[in-house]
């Protein structure tokens, strides 16, 4: 997951030392690779997430005994519960990302 700067990097600029650093590129929206000619020029500097997290187990539906027991219905719902159990996990800490506002 991208994520704007770190408030610590945005408030004060001295850490960069005039070497024209750059925040990621956005293109629609999306963050974007810098173009190679856009790299030569400056560095670039994309602040990046890691999230682990467990997903409880009782919420996945139970393996089918068999190919035939409709394996592929079973594993969307599968699918289904991680996304749900993913969405309500980082959820807030997209929507704080976005709002880009400090955390109270």
């Amino acid at each position: 997951m991208v994520a704007p700067w770190p408030a610590e990097l945005s408030r004060n600029r001295t850490w960069c030392r005039d070497r024209g650093w750059r925040d990621w590129p956005q293109l629609l929206g999306q963050y974007a690779p810098p173009a190679e000619r856009d790299l030569t020029r400056a560095p670039h500097l994309r602040a990046s997430l890691l999230i682990q997290a467990p997903v409880p187990l009782d919420r996945l539906p139970a393996a089918p005994a068999s190919p035939a027991d409709d394996a592929p219905g079973t594993a969307w719902l599968a699918v289904a519960a991680v996304v749900r159990e993913l969405n309500d996990l980082l959820a807030p800490m997209i929507s704080q990302l976005e709002a880009a506002t400090p955390a109270r």
